[in-house]
């Protein structure tokens, strides 16, 4: 379901309330949902709900950006810096 619009991600998203990785599963990546639904349920282990919730929001948020949570958080805080030169600045 790669770029499948607005319905398209209210489906993955509902998928996501049901089983971890769903998201994944609907692109046809079965590496990435299959994968997820293992994190999901270690995470739940671990940290409980939580946890759970950590790896459906990862997940979405990889199907329909192709960005990891974690990335779009980064994102949030780490801002473009102007590419610099070698050459020494001009004086005015």
């Amino acid at each position: 379901m790669p770029d499948s619009g607005a319905v398209g991600n209210v489906i993955k998203l509902a998928g996501e309330l049901v089983l971890p990785g769903a998201s994944g599963l609907l692109d046809g990546d079965i590496k990435s949902g299959f994968g997820h639904t293992l994190l999901g349920v270690a995470g739940g282990a671990l940290l409980g709900p939580g946890g759970i919730l950590l790896v459906k929001a990862n997940s979405y948020s990889y199907s329909v950006s192709e960005k990891h949570l974690h990335q779009h958080v980064i994102d949030l805080f780490v801002q473009d810096q102007p590419a610099t030169t070698d050459e020494p600045a001009a004086d005015a």
